[in-house]
């Protein structure tokens, strides 16, 4: 194994939650934190630790969303929390300090992070993409490149549908300077 690669594998665990490096956590109810350091897995995290659990506030926004009429239990699986701006802030934050006080301060806090932790790692270190797949390619990345990534990084993580995409988008190598996104993924 290369010394970049190396490096990058060793990089790649900060960015992916749950991981001991990582200020990233998956929840069981299937939202994600970002904790100010790196902390252990909480017992509701999706590899359950035991550490005290984490408030989720996505969970909190979904419900005053629910509450408020404004989505129905069918909207949930669509939910994006990093996408809300028109709650009411005031609504939100009575929902919180009332979970805090039902959880009797056994808990801690995240922010809900606005990208997947892998798609922010390539962002932020486009050398990995080429150590990863080992050259400089221009055409269309497709699922079995984000395979071979995570195996060059020796990551075992499932993807869901929109983080496979927001990978794949990561991963395109475009010459022209486009952005990440700007060119087409395969989905094969």
């Amino acid at each position: 194994m290369t010394t970049a690669l190396s490096s990058y594998r060793e990089i790649a665990q900060r960015y992916l939650p749950c991981n001991p490096l990582s200020k990233r956590h998956h929840l069981s109810c299937g939202h994600r934190i970002e904790t100010q350091d790196p902390e252990p897995c909480g017992s509701n995290c999706m590899h359950a630790g035991t550490g005290t659990q984490y408030l989720c506030r996505a969970c909190i926004i979904q419900s005053v969303l629910i509450g408020l009429g404004i989505a129905d239990d069918n909207d949930v699986g669509d939910f994006d929390a990093s996408t809300i701006g028109n709650i009411p802030e005031a609504i939100v934050e009575e929902e919180v300090s009332d979970q805090k006080s039902a959880l009797g301060g056994k808990f801690r806090e995240g922010r809900i992070p606005k990208v997947y932790g892998l798609v922010e790692f390539l962002n932020e270190n486009p050398g990995a993409k080429e150590a990863v797949r080992g050259e400089r390619r221009e055409e269309k990345p497709c699922v079995h490149d984000v395979e071979l990534l995570f195996q060059g990084l020796g990551l075992r993580e499932h993807l869901d549908v929109k983080d496979l995409t927001d990978v794949l988008a990561a991963l395109v190598i475009d010459s022209r300077g486009n952005s990440p996104g700007d060119a087409d993924v395969m989905m094969d």
